[in-house]
């Protein structure tokens, strides 16, 4: 029996496909201690884990700017990430959980295993994009490439971006690319490969389970993972 820590950000899509995930392990004997926003708590805790209230002041990522602003929508997910590194790192280093589980779009669990040597695994509630999945076109070059591109140039040299704080307090080089997919030795993927077939021919560390589907009532059988 092993305990885990649980990292996830404040959005319904994020947390939903991986409660039977969550379900499942408890019912395993793994001690799983859930960090989350308070308006997740009741469904964290059917679950049967540990939910635990996240430490800082930052509690919401601008997912809106996702439509219409992706660099804005990163900026955002590294505000979130940098005031959950920075108070929460303590109760991590307290616990020694055996393994840190993290959603997708949680830098921050990725962060703090490298930071305190502990296993991590990536959760992806979507089908990942290979960068041969992507196709470059005049509209993306300029609504977020050449913007990306300037921020990363800017953040080198400024110290009061957040990149160059990350890697100033913790030694860590956030990859901006990767800001949103989190790669590990371990992804687990809830989707078809046939959504990511790059990924799913060349990276054998992506395992494509499929969809996980929970339910409260396990014995009427209306319980999957």
């Amino acid at each position: 029996m092993g305990k885990a820590i649980f990292f996830s950000v404040p959005a319904y899509g994020d947390t939903n496909p991986l409660l039977a995930t969550l379900k499942e392990l408890t019912l395993r004997g793994e001690h799983i201690i859930y960090y989350g926003t308070k308006e997740f708590k009741e469904i964290i805790e059917e679950t049967g884990v540990e939910f635990r209230e996240y430490k800082g002041n930052i509690n919401y990522i601008d997912f809106d700017l996702a439509e219409k602003n992706m660099l804005g929508l990163l900026k955002s997910m590294l505000k979130f990430t940098y005031d959950k590194l920075t108070n929460n790192i303590d109760d991590v280093y307290r616990e020694k959980p055996d393994y840190i589980l993290h959603g997708s779009m949680s830098s921050h669990g990725k962060i703090l295993g490298r930071i305190l040597n502990i296993k991590t695994i990536n959760l992806l509630h979507s089908a990942p994009i290979g960068p041969g999945d992507i196709k470059p076109n005049i509209g993306l070059l300029f609504t977020f490439i050449f913007p990306l591109l300037g921020y990363m140039i800017y953040s080198r040299f400024n110290k009061n971006s957040l990149p160059y704080k990350i890697k100033k307090e913790f030694s860590y080089k956030i990859n901006f690319m990767d800001l949103t997919v989190n790669r590990e030795e371990l992804n687990l993927v809830y989707s078809s490969e046939f959504l990511s077939p790059e990924l799913a021919s060349k990276e054998k560390s992506f395992k494509f389970i499929g969809p996980s589907l929970y339910f409260k009532d396990r014995e009427s059988k209306n319980y999957e993972v």
